[in-house]
């Protein structure tokens, strides 16, 4: 899938068991969406690090977190300012990683997953290595809205990327109506291109 594609995120995501692959949700939850660069500011501190060569210790992102580490708040299972800056350098590894050697999926990388390990938990590396790829929704229009794995999502488009693996996670019942019909009577709707990635 091509990381430039993605561009927004449900305001509120849709809720599906964690242990169900793929899910088919109806609703509103598609309806109002937010921009990746306006969910906050790691992304621009992300752009300023990699584009630019800031300092991690010069960006929004980090000095925000450090204060919410000082002040007894846990940032994705890291509860000290040296596990945040070991997780920064790892994260710089990774982003060298993939400039230097190509996107590799999770499958790929399960072999290697001794220096990727702090951004998952125990938990999520019990899951299939699909279950850790980027994630995405697919609104009623067809539209990839962002789900999970912002670090690697933002780094493919820093990258300037063409392809990536992605896992969907959950259908609206309204699009799966589409390819149910796209399927059934090998037909789409004019609004539909032929191309789109969940239907060929």
């Amino acid at each position: 899938m091509d990381p430039k594609s993605i561009t927004k995120r449900p305001k509120i995501k849709p809720k599906v068991n964690r242990l169900v692959r793929t899910g088919v949700v109806g609703g509103d939850w598609d309806q109002e969406t937010i921009p990746l660069e306006n969910t906050g500011y790691f992304y621009e501190s992300m752009m300023r690090r990699y584009k630019e060569g800031v300092k991690w210790e010069n960006t929004k992102y980090y000095e925000d977190s450090v204060e919410r580490i000082k002040q007894g708040e846990s940032r994705r299972d890291v509860n000290s300012v040296l596990e945040f800056k070991n997780s920064l350098e790892n994260l710089d590894d990774i982003f060298d990683d993939i400039k230097i050697n190509g996107y590799k999926s999770q499958l790929e990388l399960d072999s290697i997953r001794d220096n990727m390990s702090p951004f998952f938990s125990e938990k999520e590396l019990k899951y299939p290595p699909e279950f850790r790829e980027v994630t995405v929704d697919i609104s009623r229009e067809g539209e990839l809205l962002w789900n999970d794995g912002q670090h690697r999502l933002y780094i493919a488009k820093i990258l300037d990327l063409d392809q990536i693996p992605i896992r969907i996670r959950v259908r609206h019942e309204k699009w799966q109506h589409v390819r149910d019909q796209a399927f059934k009577k090998n037909s789409l709707p004019n609004q539909v291109p032929k191309n789109h990635p969940d239907i060929i």
